[in-house]
Protein backbone atom coordinates (compact mmCIF):
# COMPACT_ATOMS: atom_id res chain seq x y z
CA UNK A 1 0.00 0.00 0.00
CA UNK A 2 3.35 2.27 0.83
CA UNK A 3 4.50 1.81 -2.47
CA UNK A 4 1.31 2.31 -4.07
CA UNK A 5 0.68 5.66 -2.65
CA UNK A 6 4.31 6.57 -3.09
CA UNK A 7 3.89 5.90 -7.00
CA UNK A 8 0.95 7.49 -7.16
CA UNK A 9 3.32 11.12 -5.19
CA UNK A 10 5.63 10.63 -7.91
CA UNK A 11 3.52 10.55 -11.21
CA UNK A 12 1.79 13.79 -9.19
CA UNK A 13 5.20 15.51 -8.63
CA UNK A 14 5.91 14.30 -12.15
CA UNK A 15 2.71 15.71 -13.82
CA UNK A 16 3.33 19.41 -11.76
CA UNK A 17 6.83 19.74 -12.67
CA UNK A 18 5.47 19.10 -16.30
CA UNK A 19 3.27 21.81 -15.62
CA UNK A 20 5.58 24.27 -14.43
CA UNK A 21 7.51 23.62 -17.39
CA UNK A 22 5.41 23.80 -20.06
CA UNK A 23 3.82 26.92 -18.62
CA UNK A 24 6.87 28.46 -18.14
CA UNK A 25 8.01 27.91 -21.98
CA UNK A 26 4.88 29.51 -22.62
CA UNK A 27 4.86 32.04 -19.98
CA UNK A 28 8.96 32.83 -21.77
CA UNK A 29 7.37 32.77 -25.29
CA UNK A 30 4.68 35.50 -24.54
CA UNK A 31 7.35 37.53 -22.74
CA UNK A 32 9.57 36.66 -26.53
CA UNK A 33 6.61 38.27 -28.69
CA UNK A 34 6.30 40.74 -26.51
CA UNK A 35 9.94 42.35 -26.53
CA UNK A 36 10.03 41.58 -29.72
CA UNK A 37 11.11 44.57 -32.17
CA UNK A 38 8.37 45.73 -34.00
CA UNK A 39 10.58 47.32 -36.97
CA UNK A 40 14.05 46.36 -38.94
CA UNK A 41 15.16 45.88 -42.33
CA UNK A 42 15.13 42.99 -44.73
CA UNK A 43 16.93 43.52 -47.47
CA UNK A 44 17.11 46.82 -49.52
CA UNK A 45 13.84 47.71 -47.21
CA UNK A 46 13.24 48.40 -44.35
CA UNK A 47 9.94 47.13 -41.58
CA UNK A 48 7.49 48.46 -39.41
CA UNK A 49 4.13 47.07 -37.60
CA UNK A 50 1.83 49.59 -36.44
CA UNK A 51 -1.02 47.90 -34.42
CA UNK A 52 -2.77 45.18 -37.26
CA UNK A 53 -0.75 46.75 -39.89
CA UNK A 54 2.91 45.74 -41.52
CA UNK A 55 4.28 48.05 -43.85
CA UNK A 56 7.56 47.40 -46.13
CA UNK A 57 9.10 50.49 -47.05
CA UNK A 58 12.51 51.34 -49.38
CA UNK A 59 13.94 50.82 -53.08
CA UNK A 60 14.72 47.25 -54.11
CA UNK A 61 14.49 43.76 -52.73
CA UNK A 62 12.85 42.23 -49.47
CA UNK A 63 14.66 40.01 -48.08
CA UNK A 64 14.12 36.42 -48.92
CA UNK A 65 13.77 33.76 -46.09
CA UNK A 66 14.52 30.35 -47.37
CA UNK A 67 16.13 29.20 -44.36
CA UNK A 68 15.10 31.32 -41.07
CA UNK A 69 11.76 33.15 -40.41
CA UNK A 70 11.47 36.78 -41.21
CA UNK A 71 11.97 38.80 -38.50
CA UNK A 72 8.12 40.02 -38.15
CA UNK A 73 7.27 36.51 -37.34
CA UNK A 74 8.95 37.27 -33.90
CA UNK A 75 5.83 38.96 -32.90
CA UNK A 76 4.07 35.41 -33.44
CA UNK A 77 2.39 34.04 -30.10
CA UNK A 78 1.25 30.96 -30.12
CA UNK A 79 1.37 30.52 -34.66
CA UNK A 80 -1.20 33.53 -34.57
CA UNK A 81 -0.02 35.94 -36.63
CA UNK A 82 -0.65 39.74 -34.85
CA UNK A 83 -1.23 41.92 -37.83
CA UNK A 84 -4.23 41.73 -40.64
CA UNK A 85 -2.93 44.39 -43.48
CA UNK A 86 0.40 44.05 -45.22
CA UNK A 87 1.28 47.19 -46.87
CA UNK A 88 3.96 47.15 -49.14
CA UNK A 89 5.16 50.80 -50.58
CA UNK A 90 6.26 51.87 -53.98
CA UNK A 91 9.86 51.30 -54.35
CA UNK A 92 10.23 48.22 -53.65
CA UNK A 93 10.66 45.64 -56.61
CA UNK A 94 10.23 42.09 -55.11
CA UNK A 95 8.53 40.64 -52.33
CA UNK A 96 10.55 38.17 -50.66
CA UNK A 97 11.09 34.41 -50.73
CA UNK A 98 9.10 32.78 -47.58
CA UNK A 99 8.19 36.38 -46.52
CA UNK A 100 4.71 35.97 -46.10
CA UNK A 101 4.11 32.20 -45.54
CA UNK A 102 2.22 31.19 -42.33
CA UNK A 103 0.79 34.78 -41.91
CA UNK A 104 -2.47 33.35 -40.90
CA UNK A 105 -4.45 36.16 -40.10
CA UNK A 106 -3.79 38.56 -43.17
CA UNK A 107 -6.76 39.50 -45.13
CA UNK A 108 -5.44 42.44 -47.26
CA UNK A 109 -2.27 42.78 -48.86
CA UNK A 110 -1.25 46.04 -51.09
CA UNK A 111 1.11 45.77 -53.96
CA UNK A 112 2.98 48.83 -55.69
CA UNK A 113 3.63 48.91 -59.45
CA UNK A 114 6.96 48.71 -58.41
CA UNK A 115 6.96 45.21 -57.51
CA UNK A 116 7.65 43.03 -60.08
CA UNK A 117 8.04 39.68 -58.50
CA UNK A 118 6.30 37.63 -55.66
CA UNK A 119 9.04 35.04 -54.62
CA UNK A 120 8.34 31.31 -53.22
CA UNK A 121 5.92 30.70 -50.67
CA UNK A 122 5.82 34.15 -50.18
CA UNK A 123 2.03 34.13 -49.04
CA UNK A 124 1.48 30.20 -48.79
CA UNK A 125 -1.00 29.62 -46.16
CA UNK A 126 -2.55 32.81 -45.57
CA UNK A 127 -5.39 31.16 -44.72
CA UNK A 128 -7.37 34.48 -44.37
CA UNK A 129 -5.86 36.23 -47.41
CA UNK A 130 -9.39 37.15 -49.46
CA UNK A 131 -8.50 39.35 -52.48
CA UNK A 132 -5.06 40.74 -53.71
CA UNK A 133 -4.36 42.76 -56.38
CA UNK A 134 -1.37 42.28 -58.85
CA UNK A 135 0.13 44.53 -60.74
CA UNK A 136 0.65 44.48 -64.08
CA UNK A 137 4.57 45.04 -63.40
CA UNK A 138 4.55 41.42 -62.08
CA UNK A 139 6.45 39.04 -64.41
CA UNK A 140 7.53 36.82 -62.25
CA UNK A 141 5.12 34.53 -59.33
CA UNK A 142 6.84 31.70 -57.50
CA UNK A 143 5.78 28.55 -57.14
CA UNK A 144 3.35 27.84 -53.62
CA UNK A 145 3.61 31.48 -53.77
CA UNK A 146 -0.23 31.58 -52.90
CA UNK A 147 -1.03 27.70 -51.82
CA UNK A 148 -3.77 26.87 -49.28
CA UNK A 149 -4.67 30.24 -49.50
CA UNK A 150 -8.04 28.78 -48.10
CA UNK A 151 -10.09 32.04 -48.45
CA UNK A 152 -8.37 33.53 -51.55
CA UNK A 153 -11.50 34.23 -53.85
CA UNK A 154 -10.23 35.47 -57.35
CA UNK A 155 -6.83 36.45 -58.73
CA UNK A 156 -6.03 38.22 -61.58
CA UNK A 157 -2.49 37.54 -62.97
CA UNK A 158 -0.93 40.53 -65.10
CA UNK A 159 -0.40 39.99 -68.77
CA UNK A 160 3.91 39.94 -69.21
CA UNK A 161 3.50 36.44 -67.08
CA UNK A 162 4.88 33.36 -68.81
CA UNK A 163 4.78 30.81 -66.35
CA UNK A 164 2.34 29.55 -63.58
CA UNK A 165 4.89 27.39 -61.55
CA UNK A 166 4.33 24.34 -59.40
CA UNK A 167 1.95 24.51 -56.98
CA UNK A 168 1.15 28.10 -57.38
CA UNK A 169 -2.25 28.10 -56.15
CA UNK A 170 -2.56 24.66 -54.89
CA UNK A 171 -5.57 23.77 -52.06
CA UNK A 172 -6.84 27.79 -53.03
CA UNK A 173 -10.40 25.98 -52.27
CA UNK A 174 -12.85 29.41 -52.35
CA UNK A 175 -10.79 30.36 -55.41
CA UNK A 176 -13.71 30.66 -58.14
CA UNK A 177 -12.48 33.08 -60.40
CA UNK A 178 -8.66 33.63 -62.64
CA UNK A 179 -7.56 35.23 -65.36
CA UNK A 180 -4.74 34.03 -66.70
CA UNK A 181 -3.74 36.32 -69.91
CA UNK A 182 -2.41 35.75 -73.13
CA UNK A 183 1.59 36.05 -72.42
CA UNK A 184 1.36 32.40 -69.86
CA UNK A 185 3.46 29.46 -71.91
CA UNK A 186 3.73 27.13 -68.90
CA UNK A 187 1.36 25.68 -66.08
CA UNK A 188 3.01 23.83 -63.91
CA UNK A 189 2.38 20.78 -61.83
CA UNK A 190 -0.57 20.90 -59.64
CA UNK A 191 -0.82 24.93 -60.24
CA UNK A 192 -4.69 24.74 -59.56
CA UNK A 193 -5.01 21.46 -57.77
CA UNK A 194 -7.46 21.08 -55.05
CA UNK A 195 -9.12 24.83 -56.04
CA UNK A 196 -12.76 23.09 -55.84
CA UNK A 197 -14.92 26.03 -55.74
CA UNK A 198 -13.00 27.10 -59.59
CA UNK A 199 -15.94 26.88 -62.28
CA UNK A 200 -14.78 27.82 -65.39
CA UNK A 201 -10.70 28.25 -66.46
CA UNK A 202 -9.67 29.54 -69.88
CA UNK A 203 -5.76 27.84 -70.49
CA UNK A 204 -4.67 30.51 -73.26
CA UNK A 205 -3.29 30.15 -76.76
CA UNK A 206 0.49 29.20 -76.35
CA UNK A 207 0.74 26.81 -73.48
CA UNK A 208 1.70 23.35 -74.92
CA UNK A 209 1.41 21.18 -72.29
CA UNK A 210 -0.99 20.49 -69.42
CA UNK A 211 1.20 19.16 -66.44
CA UNK A 212 0.64 16.56 -63.79
CA UNK A 213 -2.28 17.20 -61.66
CA UNK A 214 -2.55 20.99 -62.87
CA UNK A 215 -6.30 21.10 -62.16
CA UNK A 216 -7.11 17.83 -60.24
CA UNK A 217 -9.76 17.96 -58.13
CA UNK A 218 -11.18 21.29 -58.91
CA UNK A 219 -14.71 19.68 -57.87
CA UNK A 220 -16.84 23.17 -59.19
CA UNK A 221 -15.05 22.90 -63.22
CA UNK A 222 -18.09 22.02 -65.37
CA UNK A 223 -16.22 22.51 -68.88
CA UNK A 224 -12.67 22.99 -70.29
CA UNK A 225 -11.30 24.23 -73.53
CA UNK A 226 -7.65 22.73 -74.79
CA UNK A 227 -6.83 25.31 -77.53
CA UNK A 228 -4.79 23.96 -80.46
CA UNK A 229 -1.43 24.62 -78.64
CA UNK A 230 -1.21 21.83 -76.18
CA UNK A 231 0.10 18.61 -77.31
CA UNK A 232 0.49 17.03 -73.79
CA UNK A 233 -1.62 16.08 -71.35
CA UNK A 234 -0.20 14.46 -68.53
CA UNK A 235 -1.09 11.88 -65.15
CA UNK A 236 -4.15 13.08 -63.35
CA UNK A 237 -4.23 16.14 -64.93
CA UNK A 238 -8.37 16.48 -64.73
CA UNK A 239 -8.41 13.39 -61.90
CA UNK A 240 -11.62 14.03 -59.83
CA UNK A 241 -13.06 16.99 -61.75
CA UNK A 242 -16.07 15.56 -61.04
CA UNK A 243 -18.48 18.27 -62.40
CA UNK A 244 -17.03 18.51 -65.46
CA UNK A 245 -19.51 17.61 -68.35
CA UNK A 246 -17.52 19.08 -71.28
CA UNK A 247 -14.09 18.88 -72.51
CA UNK A 248 -13.30 20.33 -76.12
CA UNK A 249 -9.86 18.80 -76.58
CA UNK A 250 -6.79 19.65 -78.99
CA UNK A 251 -6.89 18.45 -82.64
CA UNK A 252 -3.06 18.25 -82.24
CA UNK A 253 -2.81 16.09 -78.45
CA UNK A 254 -0.13 13.17 -79.24
CA UNK A 255 0.29 12.58 -75.28
CA UNK A 256 -1.94 11.43 -72.41
CA UNK A 257 -0.82 10.55 -68.96
CA UNK A 258 -2.79 7.45 -66.92
CA UNK A 259 -5.90 9.02 -65.09
CA UNK A 260 -6.01 12.31 -66.95
CA UNK A 261 -10.04 12.51 -66.73
CA UNK A 262 -10.50 9.58 -63.93
CA UNK A 263 -12.65 10.49 -61.46
CA UNK A 264 -14.94 13.08 -63.61
CA UNK A 265 -18.25 11.24 -63.07
CA UNK A 266 -20.42 13.69 -64.69
CA UNK A 267 -18.07 13.71 -68.31
CA UNK A 268 -20.11 11.36 -70.66
CA UNK A 269 -18.81 11.39 -73.65
CA UNK A 270 -15.07 12.55 -75.39
CA UNK A 271 -13.97 13.27 -78.98
CA UNK A 272 -10.83 12.12 -79.43
CA UNK A 273 -8.60 13.50 -82.21
CA UNK A 274 -6.32 11.42 -84.94
CA UNK A 275 -3.40 13.02 -83.15
CA UNK A 276 -3.99 11.17 -80.00
CA UNK A 277 -2.20 7.98 -80.62
CA UNK A 278 -1.51 6.71 -76.88
CA UNK A 279 -3.98 6.11 -74.66
CA UNK A 280 -2.99 5.02 -71.22
CA UNK A 281 -5.34 3.06 -68.44
CA UNK A 282 -8.55 4.85 -66.99
CA UNK A 283 -7.42 7.99 -68.62
CA UNK A 284 -11.58 8.65 -69.47
CA UNK A 285 -14.57 6.98 -68.46
CA UNK A 286 -14.11 5.82 -64.79
CA UNK A 287 -14.37 7.27 -61.54
CA UNK A 288 -13.57 5.69 -57.95
CA UNK A 289 -16.43 4.60 -55.58
CA UNK A 290 -15.76 6.24 -52.45
CA UNK A 291 -17.19 3.77 -50.40
CA UNK A 292 -15.10 0.61 -51.23
CA UNK A 293 -12.24 2.21 -53.19
CA UNK A 294 -12.95 0.29 -56.62
CA UNK A 295 -12.91 1.73 -59.73
CA UNK A 296 -16.08 2.14 -61.32
CA UNK A 297 -17.47 2.65 -65.02
CA UNK A 298 -19.19 5.96 -65.94
CA UNK A 299 -22.37 4.88 -67.23
CA UNK A 300 -23.38 5.13 -70.47
CA UNK A 301 -20.00 6.33 -71.41
CA UNK A 302 -19.42 7.15 -75.02
CA UNK A 303 -16.18 7.97 -77.10
CA UNK A 304 -16.28 9.69 -80.35
CA UNK A 305 -12.87 8.88 -82.26
CA UNK A 306 -11.26 7.86 -85.68
CA UNK A 307 -11.86 4.12 -87.41
CA UNK A 308 -9.01 1.92 -86.80
CA UNK A 309 -7.45 4.32 -83.67
CA UNK A 310 -6.38 4.34 -80.24
CA UNK A 311 -9.58 5.97 -79.49
CA UNK A 312 -11.17 3.03 -80.77
CA UNK A 313 -8.99 0.14 -79.30
CA UNK A 314 -9.33 1.93 -76.24
CA UNK A 315 -13.10 1.51 -76.29
CA UNK A 316 -13.01 -1.79 -77.06
CA UNK A 317 -10.53 -2.92 -74.81
CA UNK A 318 -12.50 -1.02 -71.89
CA UNK A 319 -16.21 -1.95 -72.66
CA UNK A 320 -17.48 1.82 -73.98
CA UNK A 321 -19.42 2.77 -76.86
CA UNK A 322 -17.67 3.78 -80.00
CA UNK A 323 -18.89 6.01 -82.41
CA UNK A 324 -16.72 6.35 -85.30
CA UNK A 325 -16.24 9.81 -86.72
CA UNK A 326 -14.56 8.55 -90.24
CA UNK A 327 -11.14 7.75 -91.33
CA UNK A 328 -8.34 9.32 -89.55
CA UNK A 329 -6.97 12.72 -92.23
CA UNK A 330 -4.27 10.71 -93.34
CA UNK A 331 -6.51 8.71 -94.59
CA UNK A 332 -4.93 5.26 -92.77
CA UNK A 333 -6.62 5.77 -88.93
CA UNK A 334 -4.41 7.01 -86.54
CA UNK A 335 -3.28 3.40 -85.61
CA UNK A 336 -2.66 4.26 -81.82
CA UNK A 337 -2.56 1.76 -79.01
CA UNK A 338 -3.68 2.31 -75.32
CA UNK A 339 -1.89 1.26 -72.42
CA UNK A 340 1.75 0.87 -74.17
CA UNK A 341 4.06 3.46 -72.64
CA UNK A 342 6.21 2.33 -75.24
CA UNK A 343 5.91 5.82 -77.12
CA UNK A 344 5.07 3.77 -80.00
CA UNK A 345 1.20 2.49 -81.73
CA UNK A 346 0.90 -0.83 -83.63
CA UNK A 347 -0.27 -0.34 -87.27
CA UNK A 348 -3.76 0.21 -88.06
CA UNK A 349 -6.38 -1.84 -90.77
CA UNK A 350 -4.23 -2.70 -92.63
CA UNK A 351 -3.34 0.61 -95.05
CA UNK A 352 0.94 0.26 -94.12
CA UNK A 353 3.07 1.09 -91.83
CA UNK A 354 2.67 2.82 -88.17
CA UNK A 355 1.47 6.38 -89.22
CA UNK A 356 3.10 7.90 -86.23
CA UNK A 357 6.52 6.95 -86.88
CA UNK A 358 6.15 9.07 -90.46
CA UNK A 359 5.98 12.31 -89.09
CA UNK A 360 7.36 11.95 -85.45
CA UNK A 361 10.40 14.96 -85.60
CA UNK A 362 14.18 14.36 -85.01
CA UNK A 363 13.31 10.44 -85.68
CA UNK A 364 16.61 9.95 -88.54
CA UNK A 365 16.61 6.38 -88.85
CA UNK A 366 12.46 5.60 -88.79
CA UNK A 367 12.73 3.26 -86.09
CA UNK A 368 10.26 4.93 -83.61
CA UNK A 369 12.48 6.13 -81.36
CA UNK A 370 14.59 9.41 -81.06
CA UNK A 371 18.26 8.34 -79.65
CA UNK A 372 21.52 10.20 -79.21
CA UNK A 373 22.43 8.11 -82.68
CA UNK A 374 19.31 10.34 -84.47
CA UNK A 375 21.04 13.58 -82.70
CA UNK A 376 24.46 12.38 -84.16
CA UNK A 377 23.01 11.46 -87.53
CA UNK A 378 20.89 14.66 -87.98
CA UNK A 379 24.47 16.40 -87.46
CA UNK A 380 26.42 15.12 -89.29
CA UNK A 381 23.74 15.14 -92.38
CA UNK A 382 23.41 19.31 -91.40
CA UNK A 383 27.19 19.35 -91.65
CA UNK A 384 27.29 17.40 -95.47
CA UNK A 385 29.05 14.41 -93.63
CA UNK A 386 27.62 11.22 -94.60
CA UNK A 387 24.89 9.12 -92.81
CA UNK A 388 23.63 5.66 -92.55
CA UNK A 389 21.10 4.22 -94.82
CA UNK A 390 17.66 5.58 -95.09
CA UNK A 391 18.75 8.43 -92.71
CA UNK A 392 17.05 11.58 -93.17
CA UNK A 393 13.90 9.72 -94.62
CA UNK A 394 11.73 11.09 -91.64
CA UNK A 395 13.19 14.54 -90.83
Amino acid sequence: MKKTIALILAVLIAVSVLTVTLFTVSAADKDKAATAATSGTTGDCTWRVNGNVLTISGNGKMASYEDSAAPWQELFYEEECPFTEVVIENGVTMVGRDAFGWCNKIKKVTLPDSVTGIGVNAFAYCESLESINIPDTVKVIGRYAFSDCYSLKSINIPDGVTNIGESTFQNCRSLTNVTIPDSVTSIGYNAFGGCSSLKSIRIPEGVTKIDISTFSDCKSLTSVNIPDSVTEIHDCAFLNCSSLTSVKMSAFVSFTGMNVFLGCGELKSITIPASLYQIYENSFGYYEDKDYGTMLKVDGFTIYGYTNSAAERYADENGFKFVSIGVAPDGSGSGGSSGDDSGSSSSGDGHGSNPVSSVVIGDADGDGEITILDATAVQRYLAGLPTSDGIGKHV
